[in-house]
């Protein structure tokens, strides 16, 4: 939301309101078409000079008559939040009865009552009842006050409230009530349901009279507030007006205090806005909270008597979002009507559980996606003016990873021991503002078509909210880690195969509940984002979005896909049930098949699988998950498994494919092309190899679908079919293959893997049952008998 600050409009005789706006209105029309609107406008106090019911018939015209005008609701009065100031007290207003010390005491019970007067002037001068002066003739006189004619200090003020809000701030909003002389009702509360946000003014000024120029903010006004925002705007954004300045320093009573502040933080108010003190400022109080800001404008009409040296007119533009403050003063120097853009500031609203990243900002945040029909996908980060005093990591991105080869001073990129994930993280040169570019890549990072969804989803660290709306849509967020003013996110699909058919925006939180923590939708902040589609790109930007949020777009895929068929799938369910779930048939079958494909392999190549380490892995359609089942590996790593799509392994059995990936170098880590091992569960415990090539074991020809995936690992120095299979690992990541000897070494490898795995099911009892599935599928495949001998 964007907020018009204005403070002290008290102007000299020689000029009017409408004189004193030409500088500031001619500001504002330098302002894009689209901002020289405004959410709210806040007035800080010092209305008039005097007081003078003149001086509010000119402002009541002024206001109605342009400055209402700003508003992108004109006639929506509730959005004017105007508060009194010590100017808008009538300092001639009669305020009671000269208290005869003589005759007081003469009366029955006299000096009693006179001993009660002194003791609450002393303990407390400002409520006592009594005020004192110092005569002409240096005589000290004392004046009993009355509530009644007390009041008076404000009716001039109060009734301009009154004409100018007239029956607007209907419940749930609230009027000030500045007459009634019960301390705590001197507040005011603008309520806006639909955009979440309370704004409370305080009168700082209730204690002022001609004695009295002291400034408090009543307690009792605070506890009344804040239970009727507790009724009428639970969970809102609370934000709090009043007019004096705040000083630390306690010799200063037309200050606020601390103890001030801090009332209004206890009952939850977020930002406030004051003037008073004819300079603009804006601080975040840490020595209270690391939550409040506090927003200052200089004065927009005084005289420079009343200014402090050398600092011209001011006013504010404030834009509040639900974490962030973000404050543009505007300043006139000299006489000149013109006023300059001050360097704006930004102020974090984050809980203190946040405060870390705080002192981590940037500008903007920019992130191009180009997604492609092979699964891969490439991300294009900017960062503008961005700071921090601090290592940050800018991403964490879970493998299959393509590490872009740029290093640029500052950054590291370090892979994780426990999974592999790769965790990019800058450190700063120094605390100054920084221009970023980079990129990285990441394979099987997206869903391509609406079967592969549920796939995806079943392997998320944080599960989502169920939600009909989007079922089955392809869900791509960004986690936001810290705060920018704003956040670019943009899709682009390299083919119309892939490309979704709409669009919508999604901004999900992570929610406590019963059981493991979820994400869940936030529509409230979905409506914020600006979503724009042109061809094959799809684009989203948002103001200030909230650390902790993820944000991006929900994709309706043109595709549908093909899941795996019933048999297939129903097969190597069972196929995997008796592999791992009976030991007896286990062993058999881990023996038959590691017998069978190994001699296929040596038949097609001439040449033995010595010392290779290989796995066969069977889809588990329960746990969606690829499961180790049989092959010639550690006894440890039996419980390996794998994601759909994740690693060598699941982009092979993913795409239907023969997968391969090598370290270009072996022993530097710098600029590897595609990372490998991203299928070892204990990363820091196991030896890294240098090329891995995965084999899928075809179970749909039509569909072209795999169950199951067969994959060889191996070190530098492999010998017989794995220094075959590493050359072939280093072709693959040189893009070699097709065309080459190396195509036809793939199309062997697949036929030799296929014909050994069928025909080892052919040949066991254990699966007797599928028979007519197996034998038809070999017939399918032409995959030939072979000798195992």
């Amino acid at each position: 939301m964007r907020i018009l600050h204005l403070s002290d409009l008290h102007r000299g005789d020689s000029e009017t309101l409408k004189s004193i706006w030409g500088g500031p209105q001619s500001a504002l029309r330098k302002l894009p078409a689209s901002e020289q609107r405004f959410d709210f406008i806040v007035v800080s106090g010092d209305l008039s000079e005097t007081a003078r019911p003149s001086e509010y018939d000119e402002l009541l015209e002024f206001t109605t008559g342009t400055l209402a005008h700003y508003l992108r609701e004109p006639e929506d009065r509730r959005r004017l939040i105007f508060v009194p100031g010590n100017h808008d007290v009538d300092w001639s207003a009669d305020l009671g009865e000269p208290l005869e010390l003589a005759a007081l005491l003469e009366t029955v019970g006299g000096p009693e009552a006179l001993e009660r007067h002194l003791r609450r002037y002393r303990d407390d001068p400002a409520r006592s009842g009594i005020r004192q002066r110092i005569s002409r003739f240096g005589h000290i006189e004392w004046l009993r006050l009355d509530e009644a004619k007390q009041a008076n200090r404000f009716r001039n003020v109060q009734r301009f409230f009154g004409e100018l809000y007239g029956d607007s701030l209907a419940h749930p909003c609230r009027r000030f009530d500045l007459i009634d002389p019960r301390e705590g009702h001197d507040w005011s509360a603008h309520v806006f349901p639909e955009e979440q946000v309370a704004f409370v003014g305080f009168n700082s000024c209730f204690m002022n009279d001609r004695y009295w120029v002291g400034a408090a903010i009543s307690r009792q006004s605070i506890a009344h507030a804040t239970n009727y925002l507790h009724e009428h705007a639970d969970g809102f954004l609370r934000i709090a007006v009043w007019h004096h300045g705040v000083h630390t320093d306690s010799y200063r009573p037309d200050y606020l205090n601390q103890a001030d502040i801090g009332e209004l933080i206890i009952s939850g108010f977020q930002v406030g806005f004051h003037g008073h003190t004819h300079k603009a400022s804006s601080e975040q109080l840490d020595w209270l909270t690391d939550r409040f800001v506090i927003v200052s404008t200089g004065s927009v009409g005084a005289n420079q008597h009343h200014r402090p040296d050398a600092v011209g007119r001011q006013f504010s533009i404030a834009r509040l979002y639900p974490h962030q403050a973000y404050v543009q003063v505007y300043e006139r120097s000299g006489d000149v009507m013109a006023y300059s853009r001050k360097r704006a500031r930004t102020f974090s609203l984050l809980s203190p559980t946040e405060k870390d990243h705080r002192e981590v900002t940037a500008d903007l945040h920019r992130r191009d996606y180009t997604i492609k029909a092979n699964g891969t996908v490439t991300v294009d980060v900017e960062l503008t003016e961005f700071q921090s005093p601090r290592p940050v990591v800018l991403a964490e991105v879970p493998p299959p990873v393509l590490e872009d080869a740029d290093n640029s001073p500052g950054f590291e990129i370090r892979r994780t021991p426990q999974d592999g994930t790769v965790r990019f993280t800058l450190y700063p040169l120094e605390y100054r503002p920084n221009h970023l570019t980079w990129s990285y890549g990441a394979a099987n990072a997206i869903p391509l078509n609406r079967a592969e969804v549920p796939l995806y989803e079943a392997n998320l660290r944080h599960r989502r909210s169920p939600d009909a709306s989007r079922s089955g849509s392809i869900i791509q967020t960004h986690l936001v880690a810290f705060p920018c003013k704003r956040l670019d996110l943009s899709f682009r699909f390299d083919s119309d195969e892939i490309t979704p058919c709409a669009a919508a925006p999604q901004v999900e939180r992570l929610t406590e509940g019963p059981g493991e923590p979820f994400w869940e939708r936030v529509p409230a902040e979905e409506e914020r984002c600006v979503l724009e589609s042109s061809g094959r790109r799809f684009s989203l930007a948002i103001e200030a979005p909230i650390v902790g949020y993820r944000y991006g777009v929900a994709f309706e895929p043109c595709s549908e896909g093909a899941p795996l068929d019933y048999m297939p799938a129903w097969f190597a369910t069972k196929l995997i049930e008796r592999c791992l779930d009976d030991r007896e048939e286990s062993q058999y079958l881990a023996l038959l098949f590691h017998q069978v494909i190994s001699g296929a392999i040596a038949a097609v190549f001439d040449a033995p699988l010595q010392g290779l380490t290989w796995r066969g892995l069977i889809w588990d359609s329960a746990r969606q998950r690829l499961c180790t089942a049989f092959g010639s590996f550690p006894n440890r790593q039996w419980a390996v498994s794998f994601a759909y799509g994740a690693g060598v392994a699941g982009q092979t059995f993913r795409f239907n494919r023969v997968g391969a990936s090598c370290q270009r170098q072996p022993g530097r880590r710098e600029h590897p092309t595609l990372l490998s091992q991203l299928w070892r569960p204990e990363w820091g415990e196991l030896e890294h190899d240098d090329w891995v090539v995965g084999v899928p074991i075809i179970g749909d020809p039509e569909r072209r679908h795999a169950i199951g995936v067969v994959c060889f690992e191996g070190s530098n120095k492999p010998e017989g079919v794995g220094s075959r299979l590493r050359e072939f690992a280093n072709a693959a990541l040189a893009r070699q293959v097709t065309g080459t000897f190396w195509e036809k070494f793939s199309n062997d490898l697949s036929t030799a893997v296929n014909t050994g795995f069928w025909q080892a099911c052919a040949r066991s009892q254990r699966v007797s049952d599928y028979q007519s599935y197996v034998d038809g599928l070999i017939r399918k495949l032409g995959l030939g008998a072979i000798d195992d001998s």
